[in-house]
């Protein structure tokens, strides 16, 4: 409702008609008219981007999410969630080599965040690839950063599990 009223009260403002989209599509509603609109009011903002990434991944449109996402990489070069956000569209879409690559070049901007090796080790995980020499390093250097963060403990024993190292393991997730 309140989307709606926004949109009604400033039919020019985009990221209302995108947040309409995006509630509308959580109610299992269409909002292919909401975010059409929405981009063509603002095709360069990166938020309105980011809901119409969101919206057409959601629409198993994988191609069309990856490019809104590489527009904002573009935009917004020094943003690690917007290489985060496309490695997860690109493992989705079964690229996984370019996913790595992306999560990977998010580790670069900021080597000292725990979340882009955290992010990088629940890829590994979450598609069985490359445990051993991706996914176990990438939860070994986000406990060495954030040995506190129960995140990190937590992907590290699912890494571990995932590798057959039960007892190390067990240990992780008492420690997250």
């Amino acid at each position: 409702y309140v989307f709606e009223r926004a949109a009604q009260t400033d039919p020019d403002y985009a990221e209302a008609w995108a947040f309409l989209a995006e509630a509308r599509q959580q109610r299992g509603l269409d909002g292919k008219e909401q975010i059409s609109r929405a981009l063509r009011l603002e095709p360069d903002s990166t938020g309105v981007r980011a809901l119409a990434a969101a919206y057409y991944r959601r629409q198993h449109n994988p191609d069309q999410a990856i490019s809104l996402l590489r527009q904002n990489i573009a935009a917004a070069p020094s943003e690690s969630i917007w290489y985060l956000e496309l490695g997860s569209v690109l493992a989705e879409s079964g690229k996984m080599e370019l996913a790595l690559d992306t999560y990977q070049q998010a580790i670069e901007l900021y080597p000292e965040n725990p979340d882009t090796f955290i992010a990088l080790a629940n890829f590994s995980a979450q598609y069985q690839y490359r445990i051993e020499d991706v996914g176990k390093p990438a939860a070994e250097n986000a406990i060495s950063l954030a040995e506190d963060s129960a995140a990190a403990q937590d992907i590290y024993g699912v890494i571990l599990t995932a590798l057959g190292e039960t007892k190390k393991a067990d240990n992780a997730f008492s420690l997250a």
